[in-house]
């Protein structure tokens, strides 16, 4: 990898060209893996799939060996292979400062946007005043994973905890970065040794598995960043090792499929063998032990082996994973994440009885549109924004002044006319979604559902109102 350019080279240099040496972008030598991108959308949608399990029982009904919640190592390990084979050289204070904002960007202001939406449609249960502004503002500022109690990091947006863990793993990134590239065996002894030391404390503290009140397993095994550190690291190291020795060996199509294959036949074994070896592990690796491996410890390597031989593309799995649909899925897959337990806590409390199987397919084309619309109309354009702002203030005095004179000629939000068309087909299909999930018989609820639905109904129109008024101002100044 080389260093990043200058931002008076990038000014000079056309739009499309500029982006590879904008703020946090790969490095030039990194080409993006369009298969890994793919490969988010099936992971994503296993997390929806296993919590949407306890809210249509009809999910419940449907054959699943798989252990889905191995899903979220698999995203630490994935996180970690790819911050890695996409990261810039930390030369000084303000690579790793760009680093941070890229970071930054990239996940805080969708998850404030779902916490808020989250509020909005669900008041009577996620509330911000008194006692539970403190509870509130650690998922703001996404450090209530750091807080390994079930009140804090099971809170509001409940799946929004990895998202504080990865926080945590990027606060550490640049330090990790260094220690990888050299004395990788002290970085994985390192969080080796963590993972044992929090197994070591469960068990001299006797906590319980799980108890909403108070320290427990579950949340310093399964959410504490100590303790899933190992994970990203894993995927850390396979990272490194892809850059080093991938080009060094040469794999036709039938070789690299094989291997997909293999390691993804392992991943499925050991994830559907996890819960007997957990109960048969429990003697001689305490229940600490046993959870870690049922969930993290016996899929960790599989996950990475299958990350790693994805990389490289030349697979038949991997090419089925670069199709376009999928790719755009892969894209929008963050909003689909943040977006999925928001609207099930609103089914749940304002429909409680609408939970037939064609409920649930309404539910998940209302989140795969909604999730799509938001990476157009918010996540892209509002990421350029804060990325170009943050240009201007890491910038050189000598360069800022170029820089604000590109920005002024820049209007600080702005979707193509492409995105415009393909926002208002999907805000229109949106309507109708929304109006087609709400229950036609509210005689079963427990509350004046007719009333609560118009309530939301007109904050919706009102919302829409305003965003048909910005989209149609785009098209005229397109």
């Amino acid at each position: 990898m080389i260093s990043m350019p200058s931002l008076v080279e990038a000014i000079a240099r056309p739009a499309e060209e500029r982006q590879s040496a904008s703020i946090g972008t790969a490095a030039p030598s990194s080409r993006n893996i369009k298969a890994l991108t793919g490969l988010r959308f099936f992971l994503i949608f296993a997390i929806v799939f296993n919590h949407g399990k306890l809210v249509f029982p009809s999910w419940s009904e449907l054959y699943s060996p798989l252990n889905l919640t191995q899903t979220v190592s698999f995203f630490f390990v994935l996180s970690g292979f790819l911050l890695t084979y996409s990261a810039p050289r930390f030369s000084g204070t303000k690579s790793v400062l760009r680093f941070y904002l890229s970071r930054i960007t990239r996940i805080w202001p969708v998850h404030v946007f779902g916490l808020l939406l989250l509020v909005f449609l669900v008041p009577e249960l996620f509330k911000v005043r008194n006692q539970h502004l403190p509870v509130f503002l650690s998922n703001l500022f996404l450090v209530h994973a750091w807080i390994p109690t079930s009140k804090f990091f099971f809170s509001y947006n409940s799946p929004s905890w990895s998202l504080s863990t990865l926080v945590f793993f990027y606060l550490c990134f640049p330090l990790l970065w260094r220690g990888v590239q050299s004395r990788w065996y002290l970085v994985l002894g390192g969080s080796a040794a963590m993972v044992a030391g929090l197994f070591c404390l469960c068990n001299a503290a006797c906590l319980p598995e799980f108890d909403p009140n108070q320290l427990c397993v579950k949340g310093v095994i399964y959410v504490y960043p100590l303790c899933r550190v190992f994970e990203f690291v894993i995927g850390m190291l396979f990272a490194v090792a892809y850059q080093r020795y991938a080009h060094k060996i040469k794999l036709t199509g039938l070789t690299a499929t094989l291997l997909e294959l293999f390691s993804l036949g392992i991943a499925l074994f050991l994830s559907v063998q996890s819960t007997a070896w957990r109960a048969a592990s429990l003697p001689w690796a305490s229940n600490a032990g046993s959870l870690w491996l049922q969930n993290s410890g016996l899929t960790v390597v599989p996950f990475a082996l299958i990350t790693a031989v994805l990389a490289t593309e030349k697979g038949f799995i991997a090419r089925i994973l670069r199709v376009p649909l999928l790719i755009r899925l892969g894209q929008a897959s963050f909003g689909i994440f943040i977006l999925h337990a928001v609207l099930m806590a609103y089914r749940t409390v304002r429909f409680p009885h609408d939970v037939s199987f064609g409920a649930s397919l309404l539910y998940v084309a209302t989140l795969l549109v909604a999730a799509d619309l938001l990476w157009v109309v918010f996540e892209q354009p509002v990421r350029k924004a804060l990325l170009a702002l943050a240009d201007g203030l890491l910038a050189h005095d000598s360069e800022r002044v170029q820089t604000q004179a590109y920005k002024a000629s820049q209007p600080w939000y702005h979707i193509s006319s492409n995105n415009v068309l393909i926002a208002t087909g999907e805000a229109l299909l949106l309507i109708i979604l929304i109006a087609l999930s709400s229950p036609v018989d509210h005689k079963t609820s427990h509350y004046d559902a007719t009333a609560d639905t118009n309530v939301v109904a007109g904050r919706m129109l009102q919302l829409s109102g305003r965003s048909i008024q910005s989209l149609c101002w785009h098209v005229r100044h397109a």
